[in-house]
């Protein structure tokens, strides 16, 4: 007798009923989300809202609106998308809804969950890279980061409009990535076009929309793009990055209430709790070690993933692990830079839930790259036959 276990991990993705389950499994986080934001959104502007958009709108009833107006420094950032999303709303509806910022944010990391799944589509149903791939894996791997992804231990995010901000550089990073992914296959630069521009918009967004550039970098590691297109883009790119630094680091000054650089080098213990607390804090602020432990847990599988990505000569696994590989880097280049001029507030301020919209973005990475490994270094090895008597 022979037990054959493929059929239970594989199914026919052409399966539109299980398609159509996992859809709505999909959605019920964000409308877990909607429901918290219609509960508990408040029409109330708060804290950076009255310092920095509350003198913008005042501008824009009184008197004139200048460029520079637009790009003037907030703490370490350049808001000018923010402040074009606020003023146009308020044009739009001649008020100042800070609810409506709420729900634009709700859009944006729909969006967001949209650009994500497709890369994971893109990834597990792949025929090249699996023959007959689980629309289960698929299903669950997206369902896994919905949850991440319209998580309410982000409420600080979730319930201050002025953090838009943070929401739209994670879907310009994401539309980045899936954009130069198209680039590598077709080699058309309307796409590499469209990456170009959303890190130019992010860098004009927060000071971590300039590491998008950074980020997506490991995109142009790909086999597919000849000699010649390969150094025409990634000299656009550099080039990219230099300006966009140039321009955001004009006039800048750094903020008087925030600690020092120096501090992370003369402290360095205190400044790896304080990353590692960044990287596994998602969840909120947790007491004990429990998101240093995760922290931990994350950068050694990254770390491994990683390793596998380097040491691996089929070029079919390192196109799979390309998107992950750059959506974690950007978590990297963040926390690290965060570390640098935060640790000195302590290992707790690293749990604010501001940062678990860019610290889950390590979450929705690696559970691809799991899926991926798993599927593929075990796609052959998942028949297994068992001889059992026929007397029993």
């Amino acid at each position: 007798m022979t037990i054959d276990f493929q059929n239970i991990f594989q199914s026919p993705v052409s399966d539109k009923y299980s398609k159509l389950f996992y859809f709505f499994l999909a959605c019920i986080p964000a409308l877990m989300l909607l429901n918290f934001i219609f509960t508990y959104g408040v029409d109330v502007p708060y804290w950076d809202q009255w310092t920095a958009l509350a003198d913008l709108l005042h501008r824009k009833y009184t008197s004139q609106i200048f460029l520079r107006d637009l790009f003037t420094q907030h703490n370490e950032h350049r808001i000018f998308s923010l402040r074009i999303i606020v003023l146009l709303t308020t044009h739009l509806i001649n008020d100042w809804n800070i609810k409506l910022e709420l729900f634009i944010s709700f859009t944006i990391v729909t969006f967001t969950a949209f650009t994500l799944g497709s890369l994971a589509t893109k990834d597990l149903e792949n025929p090249t890279r699996f023959s007959n791939s689980s629309i289960h894996f698929l299903g669950i791997s997206i369902f896994i980061s919905n949850l991440l992804l319209f998580s309410i231990s982000q409420y600080e995010n979730w319930l201050w409009g002025f953090q838009i901000a943070w929401f739209l550089v994670v879907l310009l990073l994401c539309i980045s990535i899936r954009s130069l992914l198209i680039f590598n296959s077709t080699g058309r630069f309307i796409h590499f076009t469209v990456a170009f521009l959303s890190c130019w918009i992010a860098s004009f967004t927060l000071a971590q929309g300039l590491f998008c550039w950074l980020a997506s970098s490991p995109m142009f590691l790909t086999a597919k793009l000849s000699g010649r297109k390969r150094y025409i883009a990634t000299t656009l790119w550099g080039i990219g990055f230099i300006t966009s630094t140039i321009l955001y680091l004009a006039g800048y000054n750094k903020p008087d209430s925030h600690p020092s650089l120096g501090y992370s080098f003369s402290h360095p213990l205190n400044a790896l709790n304080y990353y590692f607390n960044l990287i596994g804090g998602s969840f909120g602020k947790v007491t004990g070690y429990y998101p240093l432990g995760l922290g931990i847990i994350f950068t050694l599988a990254l770390l491994f993933f990683l390793i596998t990505f380097f040491y691996q000569s089929n070029s079919n696994i390192k196109e799979g692990y390309l998107p992950w590989i750059s959506i974690s880097f950007y978590v990297v280049i963040f926390s690290i830079l965060t570390t640098l001029g935060r640790a000195e507030f302590g290992s707790l301020q690293a749990l604010a839930s501001r940062y678990s919209t860019i610290s889950f973005l390590i979450h929705n990475a690696l559970i691809p790259c799991f899926f991926f490994y798993t599927i593929y270094y075990y796609k052959k090895a998942v028949t297994v036959k068992l001889k059992i008597p026929q007397s029993l």
